[in-house]
């Protein structure tokens, strides 16, 4: 009886045979690990094929090109497929097979001479199709390329041929990958073993999802990322290969701690920032980045004073400081300065809060318009916007009848929210300046 051939499938960006840093150059560590894997079929990425500067400078330098110092004797048969080219080289997507190659293309996917990426289609001649693909780093781009990578796939291969898709895709949204399953009927190997596609860059704490390998009229029965000390170093990009091992369940853990690390910090980010572009900012950071987001937001993002004023508004004065304030009426917030600064509340007739820019806008110009003497402004934002050209106006006729005015804006939230109202303030002829502006090096 004819035995079906199985296929230990391998894809990795080997990122030109150097390690994440560029420091270390890791090709021979590479050959080793990659025959130890007994994969029969290999996806490589960002392969060298040559490189008149590096061979000069590089101690270990293949006199050959990588691929075929990669192949060796374990990989008889291999493919080429030329992405970029400079003036001292060229580098392109490789396919290593153990069994004969029938046919082979390269099909051109760039979109632009800064980003040349490149699709590499192999048919060996056992009937199983082979495709390397690198995709682009911009979503716009992608979605470009995944377009003439679809139209590929229904023109050039038949829809019951055994089919294998693999490569670097960098779809860390996943929004390529609902596309390729949806338009060619394709599965994934991890999310069919484990739920979801793996976590592969960076090598050292995989968090995105950006290496796959894709399947069509075959049967998956294990996956793994090749995440060891042996591998780990080898590249910026985590290896990932089919029909091994299964996920530990420390990978497991870890992934659903840092998920609700991320879901918790975002949700508290949503449902307290009353700023809309805050929110949204730390909701994308904090799901985009499962670790580092949620520690950037728990130290930089949580907003203690207003949680201080919140709980020092819901509690009941003393008695000793209901007797000795000179304040009445709204006690509970007047209190809230007291016991925030540790300082003494000072006699005086009335306070009266305002509340958000409805109440305080109007408020703060009727003082301008009433001023006699002078006007200093200190704030936080100021926009060029309709209520930002109403304070100008209101500041340029105060200065016209003789008010001294200066204004003080913080460098950071004039930075930070735009549009700013720089220009403006000085071409009115206003003394403006900049808080603890932000400065590429310091003064």
């Amino acid at each position: 009886m004819h035995r079906k051939p199985e296929y230990r499938a391998l894809t990795l960006n080997i990122h030109k045979g150097f390690s994440a840093s560029n420091l270390r150059y890791t090709l021979e560590a590479l050959r080793v690990v990659l025959r130890d894997s007994k994969c029969n079929v290999v996806f490589l990425q960002e392969v060298s094929g040559e490189n008149s500067l590096y061979h000069k400078r590089i101690k270990g330098w293949p006199n050959t090109d990588q691929l075929e110092y990669l192949a060796d004797s374990v990989w008889p048969h291999f493919a080429y497929g030329r992405n970029a080219a400079t003036p001292l080289g060229h580098h392109g997507n490789a396919i290593l097979s153990a069994t004969p190659i029938g046919h082979v293309h390269n099909e051109d996917l760039s979109l632009h001479r800064l980003s040349q990426r490149g699709l590499l289609h192999v048919t060996l001649e056992e009937g199983a199709e082979l495709l390397n693909v690198h995709l682009g780093l911009f979503e716009r781009e992608r979605n470009r390329q995944l377009s003439k990578l679809i139209d590929y796939v229904l023109y050039n291969i038949p829809e019951k041929a055994p089919l294998i898709l693999a490569g670097d895709f960098n779809d860390w949204r996943l929004t390529a990958h609902k596309t390729l399953v949806k338009e060619l009927k394709l599965s994934e190997a991890f999310e069919s073993i484990c739920g979801a596609p793996a976590r592969t860059f960076p090598a050292a704490l995989p968090l995105l999802h950006m290496d796959r390998i894709y399947y069509r009229g075959l049967t998956v029965a294990s996956a793994n990322v090749l995440s060891s000390h042996n591998w780990r170093w080898l590249s910026d990009h985590s290896a990932l290969s089919r029909v091994c091992r299964e996920i530990t369940m420390l990978n497991f853990i870890v992934s659903v701690v840092l998920a609700l690390l991320s879901l918790s910090a975002a949700t508290h980010a949503l449902t307290t920032k009353s700023d809309s572009r805050s929110a949204l900012a730390w909701v994308s950071f904090c799901l985009l980045m499962p670790l580092a987001g949620p520690l950037a937001y728990l130290l930089f993002g949580i907003n203690r004073t207003r949680s201080t004023a919140q709980r020092l508004y819901a509690v009941q004065p003393t008695n000793a400081e209901a007797e000795a304030a000179p304040i009445h009426s709204e006690f509970a917030r007047a209190m809230i300065g007291q016991r925030g600064s540790g300082k003494n509340l000072t006699g005086c007739t009335s306070v009266r809060f305002l509340e958000n820019g409805d109440e305080l806008f109007p408020a703060m110009l009727a003082d301008i318009h009433a001023a006699t003497d002078s006007v200093y402004l200190c704030t936080y934002i100021f926009q060029h916007d309709q209520i930002g050209r109403q304070f100008i106006s209101s500041l340029v006729a105060a200065q016209s009848r003789g008010v001294d005015i200066k204004v003080l804006v913080d460098g950071l939230g004039a930075l930070a929210y735009p549009p700013r109202a720089d220009k403006a303030l000085r071409d009115a002829g206003l003394h403006f300046a900049h808080f603890d502006p932000i400065r590429l090096f310091p003064p």
